[in-house]
């Protein structure tokens, strides 16, 4: 009988340490509380600096697509028109309301790609050709430089052509006959096709030729 009443205060003794270790533990590594609003995911895309950025990459992106080009000419409307990205030149000819009867599409290279702030001008029967290429270089907003001496192969009168280190009246011929015959070049790389243009000749020119 002494026996057991030894062992009850021990018992009681080891299970009132246990239960106090148990609080301890469970009060000192608890997780602290998280504030819900800070995690609510319809909370955040409702701040106005959510629907600020949003909105701005949606405009970026919206310009980014579209071209803003200029047409003058031989065109029933010539004004500014806003055109997907890709778009071509006979596209900005058919949103102005079609070519004028004394036109001279042939002198223009209808598939050309149109660039954004680009000047297009669509002549007439009896101007020269080499007028005209002048006149859509020039009116081409923000060239450099550097683009301004450089020579559309795709339009290019021979002249202007023979003006490229290499290039003789021949070899002049046979570029104006390749891209009647096979369209325009869509790559300068493709230059080397025509007759007589090799690598050394292309390493010459690369540098001053454009497809657009």
């Amino acid at each position: 009988m002494k026996k057991n009443k030894i062992y009850v205060p021990a018992i009681i003794g080891v299970v009132a340490l246990i239960l106090g270790f148990s609080y301890m533990k469970f009060s000192l590594y608890r997780p602290l509380p998280i504030e819900r609003q800070l995690i609510k995911g319809d909370a955040l895309e409702e701040t106005p600096l959510f629907q600020e950025i949003n909105s701005t990459s949606v405009v970026d992106e919206e310009k980014e697509s579209i071209c803003v080009v200029h047409i003058t000419g031989a065109v029933y409307q010539p004004n500014i028109y806003a055109l997907p990205l890709g778009s071509r030149i006979y596209d900005v000819i058919e949103l102005a309301g079609g070519a004028t009867e004394d036109a001279d599409l042939d002198q223009i290279n209808l598939a050309m790609k149109i660039k954004d702030e680009q000047k297009i001008y669509i002549p007439s029967f009896g101007e020269e050709f080499d007028k005209i290429q002048k006149e859509n270089n020039n009116n081409s907003m923000q060239l450099d430089e550097e683009d301004m001496h450089m020579i559309n192969i795709n339009i290019a009168s021979s002249n202007s052509l023979e003006a490229l280190p290499g290039i003789g009246p021949v070899t002049a011929a046979n570029i104006i006959e390749y891209r009647e015959k096979n369209g325009a070049f869509q790559t300068i790389e493709d230059i080397q096709k025509v007759s007589r243009i090799g690598p050394k000749t292309f390493e010459k020119i690369k540098s001053k030729i454009t497809v657009d």
